[in-house]
């Protein structure tokens, strides 16, 4: 018993911090289009790797699957249906696997209100775990299959199915049921304890329904000490709890709430207490372990009762690049966002980094002589707001652009990057994360013929970067360009 509740633990934090961050990022919106659908987009920093999934739930509606658009290598987008003055709630899901255990890295459904139990199509799945897989003590009651959680800003809640559809908790005097719903911070775990919801019966003694910090003693043998109620009731064939936020975050093992990436690890679990009749001691046998969730609590919602369109200011010029600040009241991010130079040439305005919170500012490479122009930014592909701004001088030492072409596999993890329209100085290429910060270099050299070609393997610095999208720097002499692309291991 104490070997697999110590693996359980381990495999849950070593899943979490294998990915150091969840596999999805830079979430953002748009305000409604024509069509009726405001456009949720989001990095996909796995680069592909795990299958991903969008949701959204109107007013107290049921949640809803929106299909995932994942046609463009620098984000995932879904339309989701919107009318002013409506609560959108939306969230997502991503599923990998570790040492051949299923993971959700997911947001768990919010909740609009306390309401116990809460609707089952109001919660979200975490996932469904195989039949016929108990550890050590099979019964179709101790077998788990679904697994769902919800939140509000004061309350966790957890339902379970199984394969009985019935969870009874007393089988004779000395046999009974134990359901858990474990709940893990990963910054401050100590040695073998968790926190768990559990139902059961009342055995003196030994456990009653509650809120747990859960452990091992010297010998190997479960813990037990109580820390809060739960609430608890069987409802078509599945199994409700809740505990109270502040339960968990008043013990001081818990550790600090929120974290700093906002995640909580959540499973499930069954056991089996046997009361010996010789010398009334309890014995333990693991029933079943459900699916494993790692959740990251944001209540990610939209209620706007019209459209204020975004404002432009700060509008800027330096070594070439033109700048200019975006806000949103509403949150609302462009679907539009471009510079048009007098002469009539469109320059598409970025934002490099994945932090998408508002103030935000675009940036964008100049033609050489560019003397001035207009920015203009839609939230909806149909209003547009201009700013027209002036180039006062281009006197300014800048880089001066070169017709450098680069070449690569795209998505990337290993192969020969080739770049022409050199001129004769050394010719350097740096790596960059979507925040901007410098990971390294990863070629330097000088060209031949003005063309330098060489292979990576995707490693800077003798380390691996991970999948998401990056940035190559190419810096020949004041002549420089940059590449975006995928990476994918």
């Amino acid at each position: 018993m104490k070997k697999i509740l110590v693996i359980t633990l381990l495999l849950l934090c070593a899943a979490l911090f294998a990915q150091e961050t969840m596999p999805f990022g830079g979430i953002r919106h748009s305000s409604v289009c024509a069509d009726g659908n405001l456009r949720l987009r989001w990095n996909d920093l796995s680069g592909g790797m795990y299958p991903q999934e969008c949701w959204y739930r109107i007013n107290n509606g049921g949640w809803q699957s929106a299909p995932v658009d994942n046609s463009d290598l620098l984000f995932n987008q879904a339309l989701l249906p919107y009318q002013f003055g409506q609560t959108l709630r939306y969230r997502l899901k991503a599923d990998a696997s570790y040492m051949n255990e299923s993971i959700a890295y997911m947001h768990p459904a919010y909740l609009g209100s306390d309401t116990f139990p809460p609707v089952l199509n109001t919660m979200a799945l975490i996932g469904t775990d195989a039949t016929g897989d108990s550890i050590t003590v099979y019964a179709p009651a101790l077998d788990l299959t679904d697994s769902y959680i919800a939140a509000t800003a004061n309350k966790f809640y957890s339902t379970l199915a199984n394969v009985a559809n019935s969870f009874p908790t007393m089988l004779s005097l000395t046999s009974y049921n134990v359901y858990l719903t474990t709940i893990m911070n990963p910054v401050a775990l100590a040695d073998s304890v968790a926190y768990a919801m559990i139902y059961s019966f009342n055995i003196a003694g030994v456990i009653s329904p509650g809120l747990y910090k859960v452990g091992m003693d010297a010998t190997g043998i479960p813990t037990f000490a109580r820390i809060g109620n739960i609430q608890s009731q069987v409802s078509g064939g599945k199994l409700y709890m809740a505990c109270n936020i502040s339960d968990l975050t008043n013990d001081p093992n818990f550790g600090p709430w929120p974290n700093e990436s906002n995640a909580l690890m959540f499973s499930s679990a069954t056991m089996r207490i046997n009361i010996n009749s010789v010398t009334l001691q309890p014995e333990f046998g693991f029933g079943d372990s459900g699916s494993y969730g790692v959740n990251e609590f944001l209540d990610l919602r939209y209620n706007v009762p019209q459209n204020t369109l975004p404002a432009l200011s700060q509008p800027g010029f330096a070594n070439n690049i033109v700048s200019v600040t975006y806000t949103d009241i509403n949150g609302d991010f462009p679907l539009m966002a471009e510079f048009v130079t007098h002469a009539n040439q469109t320059i598409p305005m970025t934002h490099l980094s994945n932090d998408f919170s508002q103030p935000v500012t675009f940036t964008g490479l100049l033609p050489v002589g560019t003397t001035g122009g207009t920015f203009r930014f839609s939230d909806n592909e149909s209003d547009v707001v201009e700013l027209a701004f002036q180039i006062v001088s281009i006197e300014d030492d800048y880089c001066v652009p070169a017709p450098i072409s680069v070449s690569m596999p795209n998505p990337f993890k290993a192969g020969e990057i080739s770049i022409k329209g050199l001129g004769s100085e050394m010719v350097k290429a740096e790596l960059f994360n979507l925040r901007g910060q410098k990971l390294g270099v990863i070629h330097q050299a000088n060209p031949v013929s003005g063309e330098v070609s060489f292979t990576w393997d995707g490693k800077v610095k003798g380390s691996n970067p991970g999948s998401g999208i990056y940035f190559i720097k190419i810096t020949s002499g004041k002549a420089y360009k940059w590449q975006r692309f995928v990476i994918i291991q």
